[in-house]
């Protein structure tokens, strides 16, 4: 969900006179990536042999899961925020009433829900 947000947001606002929100939107894809195969190794590294994960009974060694789980939803709620407020600079440099301005942002907020 979050490379296809970012993807969206990237081909909406990646044209035109918007080289930094641009910039910022390719490193937001590339830091969704890379969250998203770091979310994959962790599941797969954390506990040795694979199936302690699940297993109790299999008598292997598990890190701190808690610790582990809470950093990569914390950094994955980080990525999410910077999805949702990435489309709002160039929104707030649209050249139209203010009253027209705040439905438009309200529909690529809505995305939220």
């Amino acid at each position: 969900m979050r490379v296809s947000g970012s993807c969206l947001m990237l081909r909406i606002f990646g044209t035109g006179m918007y080289k930094g929100t641009r910039l910022v939107l390719r490193i937001n894809l590339g830091l969704c990536i890379a969250h998203g195969i770091a979310s994959v190794l962790e599941v797969c590294l954390i506990c040795r042999p694979l199936a302690a994960q699940w297993d109790p009974y299999v008598g292997g060694l598990c890190e701190n899961q808690t610790m582990s789980f809470a950093a990569i939803e914390i950094s994955g709620m980080v990525l999410d925020v910077a999805i949702l407020a990435s489309p709002l600079w160039p929104l707030y440099n649209l050249r139209i009433q203010a009253a027209k301005k705040v439905p438009i942002v309200l529909g690529f907020e809505a995305g939220a829900v």
